[in-house]
């Protein structure tokens, strides 16, 4: 895997990142009442960020899932979890019924 500098999988501080927004979301999630529409909004943004953590433990965050290429970098600034790269998840996807 070819090394690039100033992307963010190169700065370790992503990882302490991710794990605070997961500690964040897991805290929210337990702060919320069984019926509180915010409850499964933490839940996801918790197994994403778990997802993201686990690549980062695997060598393969900041990578595209689909393409294989550098998700940008000012993506993973807006979207720690990403997995797909703009070009990937901007593709249309089937319907599926």
């Amino acid at each position: 895997m070819t090394r690039h500098l100033n992307h963010p999988t190169q700065d370790g501080s992503v990882r302490v990142r991710l794990q605070m927004l997961l500690d964040e979301h897991l805290d929210r999630a337990d702060a919320c009442q069984p019926d509180d529409p915010a409850l499964e909004g933490h839940l996801t943004a918790a197994i994403q960020l778990n997802t993201a953590l686990v690549r980062w433990d695997q060598g393969t965050y900041g990578r595209c899932r689909q393409c294989d290429e550098l998700i940008g970098a000012e993506r993973l600034e807006a979207i720690p979890a990403a997995a797909l790269c703009i070009t990937c998840q901007l593709q249309p996807r089937p319907f599926l019924i």
